[in-house]
């Protein structure tokens, strides 16, 4: 059931456009401004979003991770 990832975000972001990029981590909020910075959190979404499974395929994946831990 292991899939190789092209990026794993270590603290969740929200996008909100092209000049803000928000993170939380235990102890701190971020804000990035810088155009280059934001590029690689909006390539790291593109690469979380081409693996994502929705509807019927996501309910599948969920079964089968809880069949294995029967």
């Amino acid at each position: 059931m292991m899939t190789e990832r092209a990026a794993v975000a270590s603290a969740g972001f929200w996008i909100f456009d092209e000049s803000l990029v928000a993170l939380e981590t235990p102890t701190a909020s971020i804000e990035v401004t810088r155009p280059q910075e934001i590029e690689l959190y909006a390539r790291m979404f593109g690469h979380l979003k081409a693996t994502a499974v929705h509807g019927g395929a996501a309910r599948a994946l969920i079964i089968k991770a809880l069949s294995e831990l029967s």
